[in-house]
């Protein structure tokens, strides 16, 4: 069975989200950043994204969310969904 890939937060800055991504990989969980290049690109309008996804495999979700609760600085940016 193959696990998916979902965002286990949002954020406004790309630094918030590869802070956040930095934590959840010292801690053992694989994480990905979806969307912080596209915030850099000059006179591009990005109506589909406006945020930055941190995501996560659906079965890290929970270990993951205790990792970044019980580190408040990796919270950074966080937009809550």
């Amino acid at each position: 069975m193959e696990d998916r890939l979902v965002t286990l937060k949002k954020f406004d800055t790309a630094f918030g989200a590869q802070f956040a991504k930095d934590v959840l990989e010292e801690n053992g969980i694989k994480a990905i950043v979806v969307g912080e290049n596209l915030h850099v690109v000059p006179h591009l309008t990005v109506s589909c994204m406006d945020s930055i996804e941190l995501k996560v495999f659906e079965c890290d979700v929970d270990k993951a969310k205790e990792i970044l609760t019980s580190q408040p600085d990796a919270e950074t940016g966080d937009i809550d969904e």
